[in-house]
């Protein structure tokens, strides 16, 4: 077994050590942050009938105070298909979507409040910020839908009232806002399978965890390295 050398007070540790340990410290934040989150778990729904279930989803979506999730995505559009890891963080005024690479590190952030939308493209170092319909004309898996209607939406919760929903006693089957229909297969709260669909993009959602959180959401803070004021892509 190899034996640590020993060192005088004040020495500075070898570099290579430092590194070793930030390495190890970062591998092991970004870990947690992929973990399934931990909170009060969601209540299930078994209602007497759909239109029961449908109003029990609609005081839950109002009375929602915050939740977070865990899920692995698959994106297809224009042939390209990419999977990753997303953590969802909702509160009552904000919601904040981080994807993960691969190797679990940062690849992009879009967060969400009453004053707009701001998005970071962390790989490519970019930012954008502007108004939650700009967003939606250039985030195209959503079609018009507001950012914190599709966080309520991926947890399985009624939004704006002008979407079609149906229901089955137990959740939400499917919803649907102009040509963006969201799927729930099985129907049931809090949603395991989600796919959303528009023309010929998808967007296929497993769930990893979802629990309720009254944590607030911390607003995106852009990096004053990031290039400014590039749109959105997936």
């Amino acid at each position: 077994m190899g034996v640590i050398p020993s060192r005088t007070d004040g020495e500075e540790p070898p570099r290579r050590w430092r590194w070793g340990f930030l390495a190890a410290l970062g591998m092991t934040l970004i870990a947690c942050a992929t973990r399934p989150p931990t909170g009060e778990p969601l209540a299930p729904v078994n209602a007497a009938s759909a239109d029961e279930a449908l109003r029990i989803l609609q005081a839950r979506s109002a009375e929602l105070k915050g939740a977070r999730s865990l899920m692995r995505m698959r994106a297809t559009s224009g042939g390209r298909v990419q999977s990753f890891k997303a953590q969802l963080q909702v509160d009552p005024r904000a919601m904040l979507l981080t994807a993960y690479t691969p190797l679990n590190t940062t690849a992009m952030r879009v967060y969400a409040d009453d004053s707009g939308v701001v998005f970071t493209n962390d790989i490519e170092h970019t930012a954008w910020r502007g108004s939650a319909a700009e967003f939606a004309r250039n985030f195209g898996f959503f079609g018009e839908l507001a950012p914190r209607d599709v966080a309520k939406l991926l947890i399985g919760l009624p939004a704006s009232r002008n979407l079609t929903y149906e229901a089955t006693t137990t959740g939400l089957a499917r919803a649907t806002a102009g040509d963006v229909t969201i799927t729930y297969a099985p129907p049931s709260y809090p949603p395991s399978r989600i796919t959303v669909a528009r023309g010929a993009q998808t967007l296929e959602i497993e769930s990893l965890g979802t629990v309720a959180s009254s944590e607030r959401v911390e607003p995106l803070t852009v990096p004053g390295d990031y290039q400014c004021c590039v749109a959105p892509k997936m």
